[in-house]
């Protein structure tokens, strides 16, 4: 075991020096000096290996592909599909092997291994690789607090110029009979059934979103794709059933059998194929590999007879994986996955410890298991807790009761029963406990979104620094390191403690946050008495909402809507449906859908309106009643009539002034002071024609002022 922690330590080590380059190298010398005084030194260099092993094996700067909005030639395999609309060509997963630039003809080196997301009306086998030329679409990275970076790459296909056959009859097995199975389970089930037996047998995920958040809120998302959750509840049921059948053999075949292997191992050697089946027919993707990984070392370690190490058994699938791949360290699912074993683990000792040291009792076998369910819920939960946070924002107040009660309705009935039909129907053709797993699913949802509608179920959460999590594994390890004190039991907790007092002492300011939508417009101003109000919302207000995720919003106070044009206002549904809205803002000109379910409170502003809060003003400086164009053009004065808000904080104002041309810039330009701002938000997204000189000149005499008064402030500073 301390060869395996070393040499995980050591990449670990490589992948936080990117990051955090100073803090490392300070912890890399006091963990030598710490194994050195206690005579461990020989550790130190296992350190060095795995940090030499992973810079040889990750390079140090990855040099992104450009690929956008060009034609080429790739080759390739397809993993799953995606999704398919009825309206809309599949979307298919399509990872790159090679790539070539159809003007150049050359090799477009950054573009191996990378996932494409390829348009077509055409199905295709998962096993076989593919010669196609096509298109890729536009850059829609967005650069936005909380995006998650660079987006996937689209491409339409446009000709299929070859395709070969997968050699192993492995794989033509299990790409033909998955697909197979998986159009049998679409037309067997109801939809959301059909979607959820196809993520957790064949590992298609193409969920609708509301089934999705409620899988969220409820704190069950992890068992919507296939990873070390299902391996081990299969694992689990099957090595009992095993188990159940080999004790139940005649006696005298089970007393020879007995000779050579005990009962578990017999229930082990039988699950193995069981799990290498499942891994086949789940598609093979890498969460699942990491999964069949850590399971088969498990089922190994009970063979050889080592099942009390499982500490060792888990640092073992870990070193696995990162000799296989070392980046697999920093990706969320490994960590996630191993993390939550590990508190499993850690729970499941204690209570040993425990039991050892107390009287033992005659405790109810119900009252029990639901205590030890209870308990490794806690376990996974807390010990996930930081993780889940820092990335999704959230926390889910029910996953406790929901992973008490649902999980083991899905994880013992609902996955057992789909796996083994799944089984039977590519060996016999017959899916033989379609309709108990089609009643347990559709039990299973209505659950799930049952409990996602309790009020409070889930907890938003503000985007918070990445030191907090690592300073709070970092108390966990302390309390494990030294002896599992109570009083050290906090230690995990006291960085979070610590900035939120902080955060209570530093007064709200403020802030506006203008989002890359594309070809749009969107922002979100956070006011200083904690409101939130947003302006417009882009095409497709996605970016708006993420961004509010990522500050641990569910309310929007006030959604202002400053003309009807779709790169404004396209998103306005999508924000309506995602978050509590209280009140809407236009300029009374709008024609909304009569299917748009608009908030109670409906404000139509004009010129003179004014609202006000702590430490802020909002003054509507455009449009009013009598204001008309003289152009005879319905889209020109659509943007003439945009909602201009002048939004003044303690020590800033911005102003928003929507798509305004020509004549609304000019009516503008006589308020003179009052239009005089901090910060503009130019008209048509800074295109050439976005402002003209009168209207910039009005906007640039108080910034004038400003930079005058702060070089006095800086003078007499300096005296």
């Amino acid at each position: 075991m301390p060869f395996l922690l070393s040499f995980l330590s050591g990449t670990v080590f490589f992948f936080i020096a990117r990051y955090f380059p100073f803090c490392s190298i300070v912890l890399f010398l006091v963990s030598g000096v710490w194994l050195m005084r206690n005579n461990k030194g020989r550790w130190v260099f296992v350190i060095i290996l795995g940090i030499v092993y992973a810079l040889f094996r990750v390079p140090l700067a990855d040099q992104p592909a450009q690929p956008w909005n060009k034609k080429m030639e790739i080759s390739g395999k397809f993993l799953s599909k995606t999704g398919t609309s009825s309206s809309a060509p599949a979307m298919q997963n399509f990872i790159v092997e090679k790539a070539f630039d159809e003007e150049t003809g050359l090799e477009i080196e950054a573009m191996e291994n990378e996932k494409i997301r390829l348009r077509s009306d055409a199905e295709f086998n998962t096993d076989d690789t593919y010669d196609f030329f096509v298109e890729t679409g536009k850059d829609r990275t967005r650069l936005n607090p909380g995006s998650g970076g660079r987006a996937l790459l689209t491409a339409q296909l446009i000709e299929i110029n070859g395709q070969e056959e997968a050699n192993s009859a492995f794989g033509n097995f299990f790409g033909r009979h998955r697909a197979s199975l998986h159009n049998y389970i679409m037309g067997r089930f109801s939809k959301d059934s059909a979607d959820f037996i196809s993520a957790v047998t064949v590992g298609e995920v193409h969920f609708d979103e509301g089934l999705k958040n409620a899988f969220n809120i409820t704190g069950l998302a992890h068992i919507l794709s296939i990873s070390g959750t299902h391996f081990g509840l299969l694992s689990v049921v099957m090595f009992a059933l095993f188990l159940f059948l080999v004790r139940r053999l005649p006696y005298n075949i089970f007393q020879r059998l007995t000779i050579y292997v005990s009962p578990q191992q017999v229930a082990a050697i039988v699950c193995l194929p069981l799990m290498v089946l499942y891994l086949g027919i789940s598609g093979g993707s890498i969460p699942a590999i990491r999964s069949f990984v850590m399971i088969s070392l498990f089922l190994l370690g009970l063979l050889i007879g080592r099942k009390g190490f499982w500490l060792n058994t888990v640092l073992l699938a870990a070193f696995v994986l990162v000799l296989w791949d070392p980046e697999v360290i920093m990706t969320l699912t490994f960590q996630l996955s191993f993390i939550a074993v590990f508190f499993i683990g850690f729970s499941v000792e204690r209570k040993e410890e425990d039991e050892k040291i107390a009287e033992p009792k005659k405790n109810n076998a119900l009252a029990e298991f639901i205590k030890s369910s209870l308990r490794l819920t806690l376990a996974a939960t807390v010990g996930t807790a930081p993780l889940v946070a820092y990335h999704f924002h959230y926390l889910s107040l029910l996953s406790p009761l929901a992973n008490l009660v649902v999980a083991p309705l899905i994880g013992f009935v609902v996955v057992p029963l789909a796996l083994i039909s799944s089984f039977s129907y590519l060996l016999t053709g017959n899916y033989i406990f379609g309709p108990l797993a089609g009643l347990a699913t559709d039990c299973s949802l209505w659950l799930v979104r049952m409990m996602a509608k309790i009020p409070f179920a889930d907890t938003k959460i503000h985007a918070f620094p990445l030191a907090l999590v690592i300073l709070s594994y970092a108390g966990f390890f302390c309390y494990l390191a030294w002896g599992r004190k109570k009083a050290l039991l906090l230690t995990p907790f006291l960085p979070f403690l610590l900035y939120a007092i902080m955060s209570l002492f530093f007064p709200k300011e403020l802030s506006v946050t203008f989002l890359d939508v594309g070809q749009g417009d969107s922002a979100v101003a956070e006011l200083p008495d904690g409101k939130v109000l947003v302006v417009d919302t882009g095409r497709g207000g996605y970016e708006a909402a993420n961004f509010l995720k990522y500050r641990g919003r569910r309310t929007v106070d006030a959604l202002v809507i400053t003309h009807s044009h779709p790169d404004h206002a396209g998103g306005l549904d999508y924000i309506l449906k995602q978050f509590f809205v209280k009140e809407i803002w236009d300029n009374g000109r709008l024609e909304f859908p009569e299917e748009l379910v608009l908030p109670e409170t409906h404000r139509r502003l004009e010129r003179g309106d004014i609202v006000e809060g702590k430490n802020y003003r909002i003054e509507v400086l455009h449009p009013y009643p009598e204001f008309y164009t003289l152009e005879e053009n319905d889209f020109v004065d659509e943007n003439n009539t945009s909602t201009v808000l002048r939004l003044n904080g303690k020590s800033r104002a911005f102003l928003f002034a929507g798509d305004v041309e020509d004549e609304a810039e000019e009516d503008l330009s006589h308020l003179g002071m009052l239009l005089r701002s901090d910060v503009l938000k130019v008209p048509h997204h800074g295109g050439r024609s976005s402002v003209h000189e009168r209207f910039l000149l009005v906007n640039s005499i108080r910034q004038c002022e400003f930079t005058r008064q702060m070089r006095i402030l800086h003078k007499t500073l300096r005296i």
